[in-house]
C-alpha cells in the first residue's frame, strides 16, 4: 500500500479525531500484523499505544508496554506487552514507514526513561 502525502495527512487527521482530550499524537506508522490480512495503524500517543484496523482500535497503556523494538534488518516492529503478556509483530513496508517505525521505538524509549 502506497500512501500519498495528502492521504498521510488525512490519516493523521483521522487519528487525531479519535484522541481523548489532552492526549497528544507523537508519531504513527503503518504495518502488517503477522497472520493478518489488514494494514494496522500503529500510533504512539501521550497516553496509549493505539493499534487500529478496519475492525477497530486496541489501546495499550504505556505502563503495560514491556518494549517496542524496530529491526531494520528484518523490517519488523516488535511490541511486547506486560498485561496481557503478548507479542505483536508487524512487517513494515516502504522507506518512510520504516523510518517512522524506528522513530516510534526511539520515542517509546524516551517516554519510559522519563518515568
Amino acid at each position: 500500500m502506497i500512501i500519498a502525502k495528502s492521504d498521510f495527512n488525512s490519516l493523521k487527521s483521522n487519528i487525531e479525531e479519535l484522541l481523548e482530550q489532552g492526549e497528544e499524537l507523537f508519531i504513527f506508522t503503518l504495518g502488517d500484523l503477522q497472520n493478518s490480512t489488514f494494514k494496522t495503524i500503529i500510533a504512539l500517543t501521550s497516553k496509549f499505544l493505539r493499534l487500529g484496523t478496519v475492525s477497530g482500535w486496541q489501546n495499550i497503556a504505556h505502563e503495560d508496554i514491556r518494549s517496542i523494538k524496530y529491526s531494520a534488518l528484518w523490517a519488523r516492529l516488535n511490541i511486547d506487552t506486560i498485561n496481557p503478556r503478548q507479542r505483536f509483530v508487524f512487517s513494515i513496508n516502504g522507506m518512510k514507514h520504516k523510518q517512522r517505525s524506528n522513530q516510534l521505538a526511539q520515542k517509546r524509549i524516551e517516554i519510559s526513561n522519563q518515568k
